[in-house]
């Protein structure tokens, strides 16, 4: 009897065994929102927003062809005359800074997986003369 309980409970901890990790992870520099003060639609160009907050995480720039075709694809007709603002072929600056949670819990019979994902954004958005036309902000790190 004692021999069935020792083997039972070997194999009971022997299934229990595993491993628990937790980890966080952080891509990009915190971002500067206090310096979003000194940034004025329509006088902040281009190289203002690159001297005060440095290099983007991404630069976007609307894909012609793409956006074309997308239209295209869509019409069913002899002719198509489209007329484009040149503001949707602008650059987009896009600055992050992301945070991801990790749980895992690895045994032998069970896993168990969580991932959490938030990030902050600043995207800044350019218009004629490389004059800032806009500026977006998500704080999505307060949610962690």
């Amino acid at each position: 009897m004692k021999r069935r309980m020792a083997v039972g409970f070997m194999l009971l901890a022997a299934m229990l065994s595993g491993c628990v990790a937790v980890s966080r992870q952080y891509e990009g520099a915190k971002l500067p929102t206090e310096k979003l003060a000194g940034v004025e639609i329509g006088a902040t160009t281009r190289q203002d927003v690159l001297d005060q907050f440095g290099p983007p995480v991404v630069i976007q720039k609307r894909d012609f062809e793409g956006l074309v075709s997308s239209i295209g694809s869509s019409f069913q007709g002899d002719e198509l005359t489209l007329q484009l603002d040149p503001k949707l072929l602008n650059e987009v600056f896009i600055y992050e800074y992301r945070r991801v949670n990790r749980f895992s819990v690895l045994l032998i019979l069970f896993n168990y997986f969580s991932s959490v994902d938030k990030s902050d954004r600043i995207m800044f958005f350019f218009g004629d003369e490389n004059r800032l036309s806009g500026y977006g902000l998500s704080e999505g790190l307060k949610e962690l």
